[in-house]
Protein backbone atom coordinates (compact mmCIF):
# COMPACT_ATOMS: atom_id res chain seq x y z
CA UNK A 1 0.00 0.00 0.00
CA UNK A 2 1.42 3.67 -1.24
CA UNK A 3 1.15 6.53 1.55
CA UNK A 4 2.84 9.78 1.64
CA UNK A 5 5.90 10.09 3.94
CA UNK A 6 4.28 10.54 7.20
CA UNK A 7 1.83 7.67 6.11
CA UNK A 8 -1.00 10.37 7.02
CA UNK A 9 -2.43 9.95 3.50
CA UNK A 10 -3.18 6.64 2.08
CA UNK A 11 -3.17 7.17 -1.80
CA UNK A 12 -3.56 3.79 -3.43
CA UNK A 13 -3.95 0.40 -2.40
CA UNK A 14 -2.70 -2.28 -5.32
CA UNK A 15 -5.32 -4.13 -7.22
CA UNK A 16 -4.64 -7.51 -6.53
CA UNK A 17 -4.69 -6.59 -2.34
CA UNK A 18 -6.86 -9.55 -1.18
CA UNK A 19 -9.12 -10.79 2.12
CA UNK A 20 -9.55 -7.55 4.32
CA UNK A 21 -7.52 -4.27 4.99
CA UNK A 22 -7.37 -2.10 8.21
CA UNK A 23 -5.79 1.64 7.29
CA UNK A 24 -3.74 2.14 9.79
CA UNK A 25 -4.36 4.77 12.66
CA UNK A 26 -2.23 7.70 10.97
CA UNK A 27 -3.88 7.72 7.80
CA UNK A 28 -6.37 10.80 8.03
CA UNK A 29 -7.01 11.34 4.47
CA UNK A 30 -7.68 8.64 2.08
CA UNK A 31 -7.04 9.87 -1.99
CA UNK A 32 -8.62 9.73 -4.77
CA UNK A 33 -8.74 6.19 -6.90
CA UNK A 34 -6.77 4.66 -3.59
CA UNK A 35 -9.17 1.81 -3.49
CA UNK A 36 -10.05 0.22 -7.18
CA UNK A 37 -9.78 -3.76 -5.76
CA UNK A 38 -12.34 -6.38 -7.54
CA UNK A 39 -10.70 -9.15 -4.92
CA UNK A 40 -10.60 -6.77 -1.40
CA UNK A 41 -13.43 -7.83 0.31
CA UNK A 42 -13.70 -5.51 3.62
CA UNK A 43 -12.10 -1.82 4.24
CA UNK A 44 -11.61 -0.57 7.58
CA UNK A 45 -11.75 2.63 8.27
CA UNK A 46 -10.18 3.76 11.95
CA UNK A 47 -11.33 6.79 13.96
CA UNK A 48 -8.31 9.05 12.67
CA UNK A 49 -9.69 9.33 8.96
CA UNK A 50 -11.07 12.59 8.37
CA UNK A 51 -10.93 13.03 5.02
CA UNK A 52 -12.02 10.64 1.78
CA UNK A 53 -11.65 12.02 -1.88
CA UNK A 54 -14.37 11.54 -4.17
CA UNK A 55 -14.02 8.37 -5.96
CA UNK A 56 -11.59 7.11 -2.74
CA UNK A 57 -13.38 3.84 -3.01
CA UNK A 58 -14.69 2.58 -6.73
CA UNK A 59 -15.10 -0.13 -8.54
CA UNK A 60 -14.66 -2.23 -5.58
CA UNK A 61 -16.12 -5.07 -4.29
CA UNK A 62 -14.82 -4.74 -0.51
CA UNK A 63 -17.71 -3.37 2.27
CA UNK A 64 -16.35 -0.87 4.30
CA UNK A 65 -16.68 -1.07 8.01
CA UNK A 66 -15.82 2.50 10.32
CA UNK A 67 -15.12 2.92 13.33
CA UNK A 68 -17.89 3.93 15.39
CA UNK A 69 -15.82 6.77 16.80
CA UNK A 70 -15.16 8.24 13.79
CA UNK A 71 -16.54 12.17 13.64
CA UNK A 72 -16.86 12.38 9.84
CA UNK A 73 -18.11 8.85 8.41
CA UNK A 74 -20.32 6.14 8.63
CA UNK A 75 -20.88 2.78 7.62
CA UNK A 76 -24.57 0.11 7.39
CA UNK A 77 -24.16 -3.24 5.74
CA UNK A 78 -20.41 -2.59 4.18
CA UNK A 79 -22.10 1.29 2.16
CA UNK A 80 -20.09 4.57 3.32
CA UNK A 81 -22.05 7.23 4.37
CA UNK A 82 -21.00 10.52 5.94
CA UNK A 83 -21.98 10.62 9.77
CA UNK A 84 -25.33 11.27 9.49
CA UNK A 85 -26.42 9.59 6.83
CA UNK A 86 -27.31 12.22 4.58
CA UNK A 87 -24.49 11.70 1.51
CA UNK A 88 -24.32 8.29 0.47
CA UNK A 89 -20.50 7.88 -0.43
CA UNK A 90 -19.55 4.73 -1.78
CA UNK A 91 -21.92 1.40 -2.42
CA UNK A 92 -19.47 -1.30 -3.07
CA UNK A 93 -19.46 -3.58 -6.25
CA UNK A 94 -20.38 -6.94 -4.71
CA UNK A 95 -23.88 -5.92 -4.34
CA UNK A 96 -26.64 -7.00 -6.66
CA UNK A 97 -30.31 -6.97 -7.19
CA UNK A 98 -31.93 -3.79 -5.73
CA UNK A 99 -30.29 -1.39 -3.53
CA UNK A 100 -32.71 1.26 -1.59
CA UNK A 101 -30.90 3.89 -0.51
CA UNK A 102 -32.17 5.13 2.92
CA UNK A 103 -34.57 7.55 3.39
CA UNK A 104 -31.97 10.02 5.82
CA UNK A 105 -30.27 10.44 2.49
CA UNK A 106 -30.38 13.67 0.83
CA UNK A 107 -27.42 13.56 -1.42
CA UNK A 108 -26.24 11.02 -3.68
CA UNK A 109 -22.60 11.62 -3.88
CA UNK A 110 -19.81 11.69 -6.94
CA UNK A 111 -19.11 8.24 -7.88
CA UNK A 112 -21.05 6.90 -5.11
CA UNK A 113 -22.48 3.89 -6.94
CA UNK A 114 -18.91 4.18 -9.81
CA UNK A 115 -19.16 0.25 -11.03
CA UNK A 116 -21.47 -0.75 -9.11
CA UNK A 117 -23.86 -4.20 -10.13
CA UNK A 118 -27.14 -3.53 -9.22
CA UNK A 119 -30.53 -3.54 -11.63
CA UNK A 120 -31.98 -1.47 -9.72
CA UNK A 121 -31.12 1.42 -7.64
CA UNK A 122 -34.90 3.04 -5.68
CA UNK A 123 -34.40 6.70 -4.41
CA UNK A 124 -36.12 7.94 -1.55
CA UNK A 125 -37.99 11.53 -1.95
CA UNK A 126 -35.50 12.92 0.71
CA UNK A 127 -32.68 12.71 -1.78
CA UNK A 128 -32.23 16.20 -3.23
CA UNK A 129 -29.20 15.82 -5.89
CA UNK A 130 -26.79 13.57 -7.23
CA UNK A 131 -23.61 13.93 -7.90
CA UNK A 132 -21.04 13.96 -10.90
CA UNK A 133 -20.38 10.40 -11.94
CA UNK A 134 -22.86 9.02 -9.17
CA UNK A 135 -23.91 5.99 -11.49
CA UNK A 136 -21.06 5.77 -13.66
CA UNK A 137 -20.27 1.99 -15.27
CA UNK A 138 -23.43 0.57 -13.44
CA UNK A 139 -23.21 -1.75 -16.56
CA UNK A 140 -26.51 -4.06 -14.47
CA UNK A 141 -28.28 -0.97 -13.84
CA UNK A 142 -31.78 -1.00 -15.77
CA UNK A 143 -34.00 0.92 -14.55
CA UNK A 144 -34.28 4.04 -12.31
CA UNK A 145 -36.80 6.32 -10.88
CA UNK A 146 -35.70 10.14 -10.13
CA UNK A 147 -38.20 11.48 -7.53
CA UNK A 148 -39.65 15.05 -7.90
CA UNK A 149 -37.44 16.22 -4.76
CA UNK A 150 -34.61 16.10 -6.78
CA UNK A 151 -33.20 19.36 -8.36
CA UNK A 152 -30.11 19.01 -9.43
CA UNK A 153 -28.25 16.01 -10.88
CA UNK A 154 -24.97 16.79 -11.98
CA UNK A 155 -22.67 15.86 -15.03
CA UNK A 156 -22.43 11.95 -16.56
CA UNK A 157 -24.24 10.52 -13.41
CA UNK A 158 -25.27 8.06 -16.00
CA UNK A 159 -21.96 7.43 -17.74
CA UNK A 160 -21.13 3.69 -19.22
CA UNK A 161 -24.67 2.64 -17.90
CA UNK A 162 -24.78 -0.12 -21.03
CA UNK A 163 -27.77 -1.54 -20.05
CA UNK A 164 -30.08 0.96 -18.55
CA UNK A 165 -33.45 1.48 -20.81
CA UNK A 166 -35.76 3.51 -18.29
CA UNK A 167 -35.33 6.69 -16.63
CA UNK A 168 -38.05 9.05 -15.26
CA UNK A 169 -36.81 12.18 -14.59
CA UNK A 170 -39.30 14.59 -13.06
CA UNK A 171 -40.21 18.41 -14.49
CA UNK A 172 -38.16 19.91 -11.41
Amino acid sequence: VLFDKNQTTLIKCPTNKQGSYQIPSTVKKIASNAFSSRVLNLINIPVSVDLIESGAIGFCNASVIVDQSNSKYSSADGVLYNKNKSEILFCPSSKKGTFSIPETVIRIGSESFAGANIATIVIPKSVTSIGNLAFNSCVELQSIEIPSSVTLIEGNAFTFCYELETVKIPST
